[in-house]
């Protein structure tokens, strides 16, 4: 876009007038119409730092960060992206013994120093939940393309595999 096509914004923040481009462009459901962020890239990168500074001064507090995503995110994603409540996956877990449905283990993989929760596993074509698995049998089944025939066929490579093993 032309620089003498550029709409003048006032920052929310510094108060300054700058040329849009010296805006990020915001989300769609941003209450500016415009559509660019309040406040300037300059401002928004000094906030950044600071709040970097901040937390780093006063230590992070990662268990008051994991205790409100279980509380508020995780059982909102629970319910748009697999149609369950945080209490069926909860009595799904107890179901499961808290392991993972394939492997029989616990989850091992951690995010950011925590044990991640096991993956709600669902059928990519119905959306039907099927389980609960840890994060490399859902990565494998992933892999497998959901196919049982491929299941199948590597189970039985595995097995020709044992048998020639044997042999030798």
């Amino acid at each position: 876009m032309p620089v003498s096509n550029r709409i003048r914004m006032f920052c929310k923040k510094c108060g300054n007038s700058k040329s849009s481009s010296e805006f990020n462009r915001a989300k769609v459901t941003s209450k500016d119409k415009r559509g660019y962020q309040r406040y300037c890239k300059d401002c928004m990168k000094n906030h950044a730092k600071e709040q970097r500074e901040k937390r780093k001064r006063e230590g992070t507090n990662r268990e008051f960060e994991q205790l409100s995503y279980k509380r508020w995110h995780r059982p909102a994603k629970l319910l748009r992206e697999f149609g369950i409540t945080q209490q069926q996956y909860d009595e799904r877990l107890l179901e499961q013994g808290g392991l993972c449905g394939i492997c029989q283990g616990p989850e091992t993989q951690t995010y950011k120093g925590t044990l991640m929760c096991l993956a709600v596993d669902h059928d990519h074509g119905t959306g039907k939940v099927r389980g609960l698995l840890c994060k490399s049998c859902n990565l494998a089944i992933g892999k497998f393309k959901e196919s049982i025939d491929i299941v199948r066929r590597a189970l039985q490579y595995l097995e020709e595999a044992a048998r020639r093993e044997e042999v030798s």
